[in-house]
């Protein structure tokens, strides 16, 4: 198991997971020790840095400004930039708030299974299911690269096509870590040449990513805000060449998600949000400058997917069943020595995957509700975020 030196644990990009006395990268190993030992497992998240500030003080500065504080304090501390780009609104932002301030990124990288996903040679504008998520290539990520390659020629461009992994069986070691999905176990490891050229160099290389949205939720006339471990792990944190910047979520700038908490308790005060689609109500809120018409299909169901299987990763089954296997193969390895009460189902029946942890909460302030439609509702306790 790769338990943690205790030196340095708190500054670790990912957070860590612990059990009593051990701490760990990957949360099937923190889950697995807290079953034997019958310790209770946390997931630890820069909490020093986090619980040290006011939450129900809203930071005097724009979204705008803060992102490129961000963006800026990145450039100025690594010689070689990696933006990690999906397309969604996530990275689109980071991306702009990069270049629209005259910001330099050396690299942009997106990975798509494009050889391998069926779905590549026949993209669809009208299908938003998760099983068509590779489209959003298609629409949503190809038309940015070629604009950026054209305004800006001196940023590389990288479009990994990672589908030759998928030709083989997967091993524990790659799937380690990265619990989230059959593809996720691959997806995030690869490395583009770039990097190694820089790595080679000894340039300080950043891999950036928009990482991740605040959660929020109402809890007795008192908004309140909180971190999901919905985030990759092991997989980098093991890795001592890489430098992880989560560009929302970093103790470097612990401002960010407090703002953003507030843009959020102001909207849900004084909008009528039900009216609004849940998938773009973050989008609105806390991406000024994105498009919320950029073609995205809707993401998988965590709470009835689970962790270890997602619908936009049905097309693995046909193309190759025995990578499926060895992934199955794989995830069972943890899950069997897991106790179930660490284990998440639907409807009672199928092992899924593995709970998700949060942070301890964060009071953004009392909740007033007397210009939404939360009004209407006697009962409205619980989460409404995203």
């Amino acid at each position: 198991m790769s338990k943690l030196n205790i030196k340095n644990i708190n500054s670790y990009a990912f957070g860590y997971y612990r059990a009593g006395d051990q701490a760990f990268f990957t949360k099937e190993e923190a889950l697995v020790y807290a079953s034997v030992s019958k310790k209770n497992p946390e997931w630890i998240f820069h909490d020093d840095v986090y619980a040290s500030l006011d939450w129900t003080k809203c930071p005097d500065i724009s979204l705008r400004q803060i992102y490129k504080e961000r963006a800026q304090q990145i450039r100025d501390e690594y010689d070689y930039v990696i933006l990690n780009f999906s397309g969604g609104c996530d990275s689109w932002t980071v991306l702009h708030s990069f270049l629209s301030n005259n910001i330099h990124v050396d690299e942009i990288y997106t990975r798509w299974a494009l050889k391998a996903d069926p779905n590549m040679s026949k993209p669809n504008n009208l299908d938003f299911s998760a099983t068509n998520v590779v489209s959003e290539y298609t629409y949503a990520v190809k038309p940015v690269l070629e604009d950026i390659q054209k305004k800006f020629p001196r940023i590389k461009i990288t479009v990994d096509d990672y589908s030759d992994e998928f030709s083989k069986d997967l091993t524990e070691k790659k799937f380690i870590g990265v619990e989230h999905g059959m593809a996720a176990s691959l997806k995030w490891i690869r490395k583009t040449a770039g990097e190694l050229e820089a790595v080679r160099n000894n340039k300080s290389v950043a891999i950036v990513h928009g990482m991740d949205k605040i959660n929020c939720k109402i809890v007795d006339g008192n908004f309140v805000t909180f971190f999901q471990d919905t985030l990759l792990t092991g997989a980098y944190d093991s890795d001592p060449e890489r430098n992880i910047e989560m560009f929302y979520w970093s103790r470097k700038m612990p401002l960010i998600p407090v703002l953003q908490a507030h843009k959020l308790k102001s909207f849900y005060e004084n909008s009528f949000w039900d009216v609004v689609p849940i998938r773009m109500r973050y989008s609105h809120i806390c991406y000024p400058d994105y498009d919320i018409n950029t073609f995205q299909v809707e993401k998988f169901n965590l709470k009835i997917e689970g962790t270890l299987f997602h619908t936009d990763e049905l097309w693995l089954r046909k193309y190759n069943p025995r990578y499926v296997e060895s992934w199955t193969w794989c995830a069972n390895q943890y899950v069997k020595f897991i106790d179930d009460k660490f284990l998440s189902r639907f409807m009672g029946k199928a092992k899924l995957g593995l709970n998700m942890m949060t942070t301890r909460s964060y009071l953004v302030g009392p909740f007033n509700q007397s210009n939404t439609v939360a009004a209407h509702n006697s009962k409205f306790n619980g989460k409404i975020g995203f």
